[in-house]
C-alpha cells in the first residue's frame, strides 16, 4: 500500500518535469488511475499500534455499554401477613454488579424492629444494620455499597427482643429499598483514634 502510495505521490508530483516530456496532466492521471486499478486486488490496510486502544475503547475496557450505565432498581416490601418475630425479603431481578442500596421501613410493633441486607446468603456480612426507635412505629432505614453476585439480594428484619411486627398498610408511608448501580467499590483503611484521652480529639 506505501509502495502504491509513492508511485502515486511520484507520478503526481512530477508534473512539472512531465509537461516538458510532453506529458499532460491528464495523461499522469489516467497513468495513476490504471496502477490503482491493477494493485487493487492486493491492497490491504496495515494494523496501525494505536488501533489497539481503539479497540479497547469500542469495548470500554472489556465491560458492555451497559456496565456503564447507573439504572435504579426500586422494590416496594409487601406488607400483610401474620405478625412475626423475623421477616425476610428476597429482591428478584437484580443484576450482578456493584450497588448502593437505601432502605426505609415502617414496622409496627411493641418494641424495636432492625433491619439489614445481605447479598451472600444467610450468613454473609449484615449491610445497612438499623434499628428502629422503640415504640408502637419503628422505622429503621440504612444504605452502603454491595457486590451482587448470583445470589439475589435479602432484606431481613426482625424484633430486636423477639418481639413480632408487622409491616405498615399504608399509601404514603411505604416501605421500600432501592439499588443503584455503580461502577466500582474501592476498599478503604480506617485509623481508629482511642477516646481516653490520648487519642486526636476536637477541641472545645
Amino acid at each position: 500500500m506505501m509502495a502504491l502510495v509513492a508511485v502515486v505521490a511520484f507520478l503526481l508530483g512530477s508534473f512539472g518535469t512531465a509537461t516538458a516530456a510532453g506529458i499532460t496532466k491528464s495523461q499522469v492521471k489516467k497513468i495513476a488511475k490504471k496502477v490503482v486499478h491493477k494493485e487493487a486486488p492486493k491492497l490491504s490496510v496495515a494494523h496501525a499500534a494505536s488501533a489497539d486502544t481503539a479497540t479497547n475503547a469500542t469495548s470500554l475496557n472489556g465491560r458492555p455499554a451497559s456496565a456503564y450505565q447507573s439504572p435504579a432498581l426500586s422494590f416496594r416490601l409487601p406488607v400483610g401477613g401474620a405478625a412475626a418475630t423475623t421477616k425476610s425479603y428476597t429482591l428478584n431481578g437484580v443484576p450482578a454488579g456493584n450497588y448502593q442500596f437505601a432502605y426505609t421501613v415502617f414496622g409496627l410493633s411493641a418494641g424495636q424492629v432492625a433491619c439489614y441486607l445481605q447479598t451472600g446468603g444467610a450468613t454473609s456480612i449484615a449491610e445497612g444494620y438499623n434499628g428502629g426507635s422503640d415504640s408502637s412505629f419503628s422505622t429503621p432505614s440504612g444504605s452502603g455499597v454491595v457486590n451482587v453476585t448470583s445470589t439475589a439480594p435479602m432484606l431481613t428484619c426482625y424484633g430486636t427482643s423477639a418481639n413480632t411486627f408487622t409491616l405498615l398498610n399504608s399509601t404514603q408511608f411505604v416501605s421500600t429499598i432501592s439499588m443503584t448501580r455503580i461502577d466500582d467499590i474501592t476498599s478503604g483503611t480506617v485509623t481508629a483514634a482511642r477516646s481516653d484521652g490520648t487519642g486526636v480529639r476536637p477541641s472545645n
